[in-house]
């Protein structure tokens, strides 16, 4: 079976207290070019699409402001405009197209959303072993283990 393992990242609070959250390191690129850049992201099943920050579309060499005009709403009750752009995204050795969107700002955090994400992998968070695991789709047997 083939999978892909991703340690949760840890935040040390002001409480002292440490706080474990799901990111996996993903590379990114351009449609039409052949530079790739690496990201840690947050991994987050509550949110529809995967967002970067307006750096990384410049980082990317994407003019912002021709992809298309979206409004983003976040759990915090923000909103905020971005740009969706086709780009091409790998996790572990998989590749795929994605519609990534782009904020119209640079504090935007990095998170990788189900759209179209879960479409292309099970993803299993084991919270006890602070692991984020992804199963490509492909894997039929897999995926024939859980339905039968």
């Amino acid at each position: 079976m083939s999978k892909f393992i991703f340690p949760y990242s840890f935040e040390l609070l002001e409480n002292r207290k440490i706080f474990a959250y799901p990111t996996v390191n993903i590379t990114l690129k351009k449609l039409t070019s052949k530079n790739e850049f690496s990201f840690l992201i947050l991994v987050d099943s509550g949110a529809e699409l995967s967002l970067f920050p307006k750096s990384d579309s410049e980082l990317l060499g994407l003019k912002l402001e021709q992809g298309q005009k979206i409004n983003i709403g976040s759990a915090s009750g923000d909103k905020f405009l971005a740009f969706l752009h086709p780009v091409m995204m790998k996790i572990g050795n998989k590749r795929i197209k994605i519609e990534a969107a782009f904020s119209s700002k640079d504090n935007t955090p990095r998170v990788l959303g189900r759209n179209p994400l879960f479409s292309h992998f099970f993803i299993a968070f084991d919270h006890k072993k602070q692991n984020t695991i992804f199963i490509p789709r492909s894997d039929k047997q897999f995926e024939k283990s859980i339905y039968s």
